[in-house]
């Protein structure tokens, strides 16, 4: 599976609001353009009903209303993690 590469303050930004690396990798999926919760359950090899809970989790945990609002808080989070690595 190709992933989105979160850097690693992004990736701590996201465990601090108590995502898992399972969590992460759902996250990835989703950056990198798998379009439904199904497409990214046959990517990784996980049932759909897993991953649409799993996303529900997530997107209570993160404050986020729908998948696209969980795309604008990553792309945030990348932008501002990359910024903190270049420093």
């Amino acid at each position: 599976m190709m992933a989105f590469p979160l850097s690693v303050p992004t990736r701590a930004e996201l465990a601090a609001h108590g995502l898992s690396d399972w969590d992460i990798s759902l996250l990835e999926a989703l950056m990198v353009g798998c379009d439904s919760e199904k497409e990214i359950a046959r990517r990784l090899g996980r049932s759909a009903p897993a991953v649409r809970k799993r996303f529900q989790v997530i997107r209570k945990k993160l404050g986020a209303k729908n998948q696209l609002d969980l795309v604008r808080m990553l792309t945030a989070m990348a932008v501002e993690g990359g910024a903190e690595e270049r420093r």
